[in-house]
């Protein structure tokens, strides 16, 4: 009896032993990883703890680990807005830049949309005002070529399209369609919001073109 005992007690003994080794090389996998894990995030290329002006982002990975990612190492990172909004104001010359009496109050509200790239297409609603020469409003369509720069801070652009309007002093009644030739520079001084200036010039079939100056301000989303 005493020698089945004893035998009891040593394979006890024997598989106990087993699975504390078995918890031993767990734990020393585990306080490896960790090791690795806390030299990745702490190690970085000699000199760069003092150049980093910000505190850097954090990227986290499937497994849990955190690497910090300094900004200034983004080149650039610009956000895609699709779609703006401007509201304009400003003034209507008839004929020429030159001309002080044939001037008046314009306004414009437009819809921009960014297509591909640097290609983009407006549609809006023009009141050109009473210059005693025109009393002209209407719908505008354009296509612009727009290309943006410092990561979409500020941009120049060129646009053609078409400008069907009523003209209250014009001898025949009704809606005509002119050509429309123009240019834009915008600044983004705060992400959504933009200034605007715009050039339009609107070429006739009637001896009435006009030159319109407008400074805009853009909602973007």
């Amino acid at each position: 009896m005493f020698t089945i005992y004893c035998f009891h007690m040593c394979i006890l003994a024997n598989f106990y032993r087993a699975k504390l080794e078995a918890s031993i090389t767990q734990m020393r996998k585990a306080l490896a990883k960790v090791i690795i894990s806390v030299g990745v995030q702490t190690s970085g290329p000699t000199g760069f703890t003092s150049c980093w002006k910000q505190e850097p982002m954090t990227l986290e990975d499937a497994h849990g680990k955190l690497l910090p990612l300094p900004l200034e190492l983004v080149v650039s990172w610009e956000v895609r807005y699709l779609t703006e909004i401007v509201a304009s104001y400003w003034k209507t010359v008839t004929n020429s830049f030159n001309s002080t009496s044939h001037t008046a109050r314009a306004e414009a509200i437009d819809y921009r949309r960014h297509i591909w790239k640097e290609l983009r297409v407006s549609v809006g609603f023009l009141n050109e005002g009473d210059t005693r020469l025109i009393r002209r409003n209407g719908i505008t369509a354009e296509g612009w070529l727009e290309p943006s720069f410092n990561s979409g801070l500020w941009s120049i652009g060129a646009g053609f399209g078409f400008y069907t309007a009523i003209d209250k002093y014009r001898p025949a009644p009704g809606r005509h369609v002119s050509d429309m030739v123009s240019l834009t520079l915008s600044l983004r001084p705060i992400s959504n919001f933009d200034v605007r200036l715009l050039w339009h010039r609107i070429v006739t079939d009637y001896n009435r073109d006009a030159d319109i100056l407008l400074w805009g301000l853009g909602y973007r989303f």
